[in-house]
Formats: C-alpha cells, sequence, structure tokens
C-alpha cells in the first residue's frame, strides 16, 4: 500500500494495518516468515527539517612513518531528537535495531585491522568493504569502530 503527503512517499509491506498507521501513526503489523522489507520511504522536498535517528562521526587519517600507515575511527549513537522515529514519551526506550555499517575502503588497501565495542566486523580483502554488524543502538550505548 501507497499513502502520498506533499513531503513524503511511503509504501508498506501488504502484512502492515494500515488502519492503525493512518489513525495513530504506529505501525502495527504480523511479520511474515523469514527476512521482508517493511516500508521504504522517500523525502520529496527537503524544506521540512529532517534529523536521522542516527549520528555517524567518521575520523581517517594518513601517514605514519613510511607514509602507508592509515587510521580509521568511526562512531556511532542514536540521536535523541530524531523526526523520523520515537514518539514524545517520557521514560519509552528508544533503540533501534538492526544497524548495520558498510564501509567502502580504496583499492589500494591491502587489508585492515578493525575493532568494535560492540557487534561485529568482517573485512572482505577482495570487495575491500568492511561490514560491520552492530545489532542495537540505545540512546546509552555509543558504538565505536577503530581500526588500521
Amino acid at each position: 500500500m501507497c499513502t502520498q503527503s506533499r513531503f513524503a512517499r511511503r509504501s508498506f509491506h501488504p502484512c502492515v494495518r494500515y488502519n492503525r498507521y493512518d489513525l495513530d501513526r504506529v505501525i502495527s503489523f504480523v511479520p511474515p516468515d523469514g527476512n521482508f522489507e517493511l516500508m521504504r520511504y522517500r523525502v520529496k522536498n527537503m524544506a521540512q527539517v529532517i534529523t536521522p535517528p542516527i549520528f555517524c562521526s567518521p575520523q581517517l587519517s594518513f601517514g605514519g612513518e613510511e607514509k602507508k600507515d592509515g587510521r580509521i575511527s568511526v562512531s556511532i549513537g542514536l540521536r535523541g531528537n530524531s523526526s523520523l522515529i520515537f514518539g514524545q514519551k517520557k521514560g519509552a526506550t528508544q533503540m533501534v535495531e538492526d544497524v548495520i555499517v558498510i564501509i567502502p575502503f580504496p583499492r589500494v588497501v591491502r587489508t585492515a585491522n578493525l575493532t568494535v565495542n560492540f557487534g561485529t566486523v568482517l573485512f572482505d580483502e577482495a570487495k575491500k568493504i568492511a561490514r560491520w554488524n552492530v545489532g542495537k543502538i540505545t540512546t546509552n550505548r555509543k558504538c565505536t569502530l577503530t581500526g588500521r
């Protein structure tokens, strides 16, 4: 089902109870078996400020003694004031689940030694991509990836 407004277009999976969303702006659904895409959302007009639910602060540095070393640090966390999710209920636990961060590296990178404080990270040496499976992020958790 689709709904359109002046600012966005939403496309829901058929399992979504559309009437509940229309009345209460709550996405209620009975999930089907297996993986599925619950919703797509596209912003048409950026006249309204949109704050994403997650912040990401990357830091990169190159150099070192041999001019070949590079360092990476990526911090992610939850914004408490997102305009896309979270109601204004006090005391409600704010959480985003199934967070995955994909970091592409230049072709000249041979390998990467990466560590994380939450979740798991895998570096694909053939594709030069790091895939960080963070999992759940809550407002009191700051997740960090560091490496060389």
